[in-house]
């Protein structure tokens, strides 16, 4: 994650006084803080790591702003308190990262089925070379 996924994640101007050090320091302490609480990284691109994301995110934009004195109802403490709720409940094992969709269950095909009764129709081959020596040159 860059300084630029948070500012756009939350718009450019919520950073406009943070130059990209302050942005990386508080998205390193974020990134450090989920490791501490979820051991295992997801897979890349799985629904996991864009949950896991998202904490990061939230965490490193309340980390930038660490200096202002915002108050506890403050949206952006609000939220930073909620995910280390959530990122505590995992680490606990009273939730789990959220699993990859899963297809439905198909019904089993014995091994010497897969090709029974199955017929490949298509027609003649049509650029051979008897029909291309019977083109105009």
């Amino acid at each position: 994650m860059t300084p630029q996924d948070l500012r756009d994640n939350y718009g450019a101007d919520e950073f406009v006084e943070y130059d990209d050090a302050h942005l990386a320091r508080a998205l390193d302490r974020a990134v450090n803080t989920v490791a501490r609480y979820v051991q295992v990284p997801p897979a890349v691109g799985s629904r996991a790591e864009v949950a896991l994301n998202s904490v990061v995110l939230t965490l490193a934009r309340a980390y930038a702003h660490d200096e202002q004195a915002l108050s506890d109802e403050h949206p952006v403490v609000r939220e930073m308190r909620e995910a280390l709720a959530w990122l505590a409940r995992i680490a606990d094992g009273k939730l789990s990262l959220p699993p990859e969709p899963t297809l439905p269950d198909a019904p089993a095909i014995p091994p010497n089925a897969l090709f029974t009764g199955v017929a490949v129709v298509a027609p003649a081959a049509v650029f051979t070379d008897t029909a291309f020596s019977k083109m105009p040159s």
